[in-house]
């Protein structure tokens, strides 16, 4: 019978998948189960009479594990512990253990089994970044939601700033000093417009207007916004080329881009002293250079515009670099590791590419490729105009709808300047009826997008019910991409970004002009 049994509890051990060990008082491994070798990738025959700390990846930790033993009264389950395997990869191992005695009652040393607990770990760690994605994304949720707010009223204030500025200029006498101050209010309020939108787009929330933008500008106005988003400890250098052309797409998200691109390369020198090199460029790409560049798929060989940012930093071995991309993968202690993911999407959406050169200790350089805007300095020449001089008087009547009374004032008194009748209406409800009553001699609706009572989107429709021929122009400080999509395949004429200036309101007012269809009237 003692045969048996002791035949019964070795076959118990021999396929445990656990594994029993026992030591003596010094710690040294006197025996253990066979699954040892799964658990350690050592023999038995290697183990005994080691130190059990051998295969333990900090050692200074058995101290704390028999200080609660000896607190748990000699009996201790699920002490997790970090173990070291003979090939040096590490694995998890959860504890049950307790004293054995001799005949007279001495402790003879602990003994136990250790369960292999990596999986429920890697789990367990993979729900915690879960969990603090999820935070940091309804985090970012919130702070959009209220950059969106806080951009429609500030926005507003702006039109009626600049607006009003603008307006007295005209007044002003030529060669006045009150024209110079008043120029100065301009590009104050032209400023604080342009951090709105920078701010919109590092939320995510930028107007999405596709044009021809030059890198150069781009670069120069993210200056004082570089600032508060770098290290201080962080030396920035510009390389820009001179006369650089144009490319084609949407500003916010160009300029959200090279913030991604900035505050990466500041991240990457660790806090730091080090170097942040900027540089813009033309380049002749081939199919050859392709191979070695991200989202080149399709792309065709010729002249590309380019912008670099170089950092000093800690670099990236090449693991790191193929996960880089990957949404939600980060190697920051905090961040929701979507920073690269959406800068790769912009390159994407703007028919460009990217290539990466980086070494461990080597620093980082990214490099992003895009094809040159069709439509280079000519699509500018009229914003770069300091003065926008109309040779006639325009005809008809345009209604202004905005639930933001400066915003009224001001559109109504530019445009009525240059000859227009202006009708007004402070929501959608009452543009709505206001249209259906001058429906016969309206040419204009210039729509803001938020209002209470009836949205932007709800009044456009009832308008078009009344009568669709008539343009609707839609007016809004920040993105409503998806009703502004929605409106567009319903006949939505076109879109004016808040704060806009005199000389863009009537740009789009001329540019829709009906003047040549026979209608006594103009948008």
């Amino acid at each position: 019978e003692i045969i048996r049994a002791r035949y019964d509890l070795k076959a118990v051990f021999d396929n445990m998948q656990d594994t029993y060990y026992r030591t003596d008082t010094e710690g040294r491994i006197t025996w253990a189960s066979p699954s040892v070798h799964e658990l350690t990738g050592y023999t038995l025959d290697e183990l005994t009479g080691q130190h059990i700390t051998m295969v333990w990846a900090h050692p200074e930790e058995r101290e704390r594990m028999l200080e609660q033993l000896a607190e748990s009264g000699g009996k201790l389950t699920h002490y997790e512990v970090l173990l070291r395997r003979k090939d040096g990869s590490e694995l998890w191992a959860s504890l049950n253990a307790h004293f054995t005695y001799d005949e007279d009652g001495n402790i003879t040393g602990p003994e136990g089994i250790a369960r292999d607990i990596s999986d429920i770990k890697r789990a367990e760690l993979e729900n915690r970044q879960l969990a603090s994605q999820f935070q940091q994304a309804q985090k970012m949720e919130s702070i959009g939601v209220l950059a969106g707010g806080i951009a429609h009223d500030f926005n507003n204030l702006l039109v009626g700033v600049m607006g009003n500025a603008e307006l007295a200029m005209l007044e002003a006498p030529e060669g006045s000093p009150v024209r110079e101050y008043l120029q100065h209010i301009v590009r104050a309020s032209q400023r604080g417009a342009d951090l709105v939108r920078q701010m919109l787009a590092y939320s995510g929330q930028g107007c999405f207007t596709m044009g021809s933008h030059n890198l150069n500008e781009c670069i120069r106005d993210i200056g004082d916004l570089l600032g508060s988003a770098i290290s201080k400890k962080a030396e920035v250098a510009y390389e820009l080329m001179d006369g650089l052309p144009d490319i084609h797409g949407d500003r916010n998200q160009l300029t959200q881009l090279l913030m991604n691109l900035m505050t990466n390369a500041s991240d990457a020198l660790g806090g730091q002293p080090g170097r942040i090199t900027v540089c813009t460029g033309m380049r002749k790409l081939d199919n050859d250079d392709f191979q070695r560049m991200y989202a080149a798929s399709g792309l065709e060989a010729g002249e590309y515009v380019y912008v670099s940012v170089a950092d000093t930093g800690c670099g990236m071995d090449e693991s790191i670099q193929g996960r880089i991309f990957d949404p939600f993968f980060t190697t920051k202690e905090t961040g929701t590791g979507l920073g690269l993911a959406a800068l790769l999407g912009i390159v994407t959406g703007h028919g460009g590419t990217l290539e990466l050169r980086s070494a461990p200790g080597r620093g980082s350089r990214f490099t992003i490729y895009f094809p040159v805007s069709p439509h280079d300095a000519d699509s500018r020449q009229m914003e770069e105009t300091a003065d926008f001089e109309i040779t006639s008087r325009l005809k008809g009547t345009v209604l202004v709808v905005d639930d933001e009374p400066t915003v009224l004032h001001v559109a109504s008194r530019l445009l009525e300047r240059e000859g227009l009748s202006v009708l007004s209406a402070a929501d959608g409800e009452e543009a709505v009826e206001v249209f259906r009553a001058h429906a016969d001699r309206i040419g204009l609706v210039i729509l803001d997008l938020t209002m209470p009572k009836m949205d932007g989107e709800q009044a456009f429709h009832a308008i078009h019910e009344i009568n669709a021929s008539v343009p609707v122009l839609l007016s809004s400080g920040f993105s409503e991409s998806e009703a502004a999509e929605r409106m567009q395949r319903h006949g939505l004429a076109g879109f004016i970004s808040k704060p806009y200036k005199r000389k863009n309101l009537l740009a789009e007012v001329m540019r829709w002009g009906l003047l040549e269809r026979g209608l006594d009237s103009v948008l």
